[in-house]
């Protein structure tokens, strides 16, 4: 008895204007782990063809409703690939000839020997087996030769059993260049360095590999004309312990994504330094008005000095109404050489000037016109309101 599971049972169809006949040979392919399905008529068997699964035919030359001859010619426009064995008790050399023509696996004569039957059913299901297989075989060469990715197949002991032609193009190596893993490795990563650091990534995926499981990784490879290309790897375990690996490169792809990584920081970068800069404006116009309110100063002006450029410019105010103020703000900068007449060591007092009001004739003439509201009186603390207070930043 075969030992097929149930998801595996091949339908097989009978087509035999004898009941008996069907039964027998039902009970026997039932015990042999196939799936008989019984048809009386040819009309039927090929209804039968078009709405069941069916690997093989058994096919009684002489049918009540047509020739078997012309049920075998619609099966096979039908299903091509459905194995054919004729069984018949009318045999004839022209029969036989018109059979093997149409491309019956075999013809045997009624009655049977259930073991040769069988015997010829099951190298019937092998053939198309095989023939199914290497279908399949050339419909997947097909693919793989015309895919857009890179393919290689590495055996269980690390050589390599084929590459595709867009592996080729990619890297430019060939089985001859890279018959091994060893060789692959040293080609592809010459810095030694970063060479152990791929194969011990390769290692560790693999220790921990499943079946059918992808294992994504991606390394920078020298190819064989010299040039670096990104290539994002997919190697999967198959059977027997063989890895299928795709390569794709995203060399392209990677620049682009540090080209827009470049762009963002220094997004973030202008962002942070326009922040900074109103934090500054605000530290400032807070010295400004502290100095106003707490020190006595009914005007102050904060400028800020850029030595690269040789220049001063106003930064923060206190003590101007609104429109006085913006004319400040506004007001061009000052080169920082003709301020150093003013600057004298005689007003310096640590790292700032203050220059009274008995010189307020001088500071008249100060570049940028500072702006101070000229008083009769002194204040209580003896500030004089023309007095300045210079503060170079």
């Amino acid at each position: 008895m075969s030992d097929q599971g149930i998801e595996e049972k091949q339908g097989i169809l009978i087509i035999d204007d004898d009941p008996e006949i069907g039964r027998t040979l039902s009970d026997i392919l039932n015990l042999e782990g196939y799936h008989p399905i019984v048809a009386l008529t040819g009309k039927e068997g090929i209804a039968k063809v078009k709405n069941e699964d069916i690997s093989l035919a058994l096919i009684d030359l002489k049918l009540p409703d047509m020739p078997g001859i012309d049920v075998l010619k619609e099966i096979k426009k039908i299903s091509p690939k459905i194995e054919i064995i004729i069984l018949t008790g009318y045999a004839s050399l022209e029969s036989a000839i018109d059979a093997i023509n149409l491309g019956v696996f075999s013809y045997i004569q009624k009655p049977y020997d259930a073991k040769e039957l069988i015997m010829n059913i099951k190298r019937a299901l092998e053939k198309r087996k095989i023939e199914t297989l290497y279908d399949e075989k050339e419909i997947f060469q097909s693919l793989i030769e015309r895919s857009p990715l890179g393919v290689s197949i590495i055996d269980k002991n690390n050589c390599y059993k084929y590459i595709n032609p867009k592996f080729i193009e990619m890297f430019g190596y060939t089985l001859k260049d890279i018959p091994t893993g060893k060789e692959w490795f040293k080609k592809a990563y010459p810095d030694s360095e970063y060479r152990k650091e791929v194969i011990s990534t390769w290692i560790n995926d693999l220790k921990n590999a499943k079946h059918g499981e992808a294992r994504p990784r991606t390394f920078t490879v020298k190819c064989k004309d010299g040039s670096k290309k990104v290539i994002y790897f997919r190697p999967v375990t198959i059977g027997e312990g063989y890895q299928f690996v795709t390569y794709e490169d995203i060399t392209e792809r990677k620049k682009a994504e540090e080209e827009y990584m470049k762009q963002l920081k220094s997004l973030i970068k202008i962002g942070n330094e326009m922040r900074m800069n109103l934090e500054l404006e605000k530290l400032l116009q807070n010295i400004c008005e502290t100095i106003t309110k707490n020190l006595g100063w009914r005007q102050v002006i904060l400028s800020l000095r850029d030595y690269e450029k040789g220049t001063s410019q106003p930064f923060a105010v206190a003590g101007y109404d609104e429109k006085k103020a913006q004319e400040i703000l506004s007001s061009p900068p000052v080169p920082i050489e003709a301020t150093k007449r003013f600057l004298r060591d005689e007003f310096k007092i640590s790292e700032s000037y203050y220059i009274d009001h008995t010189h307020w004739g001088e500071m008249e003439k100060y570049p940028g016109e500072l702006i101070i509201t000229p008083a009769k009186n002194s204040k209580p603390d003896g500030w004089n309101e023309k007095d300045v207070l210079l503060i170079p930043i």
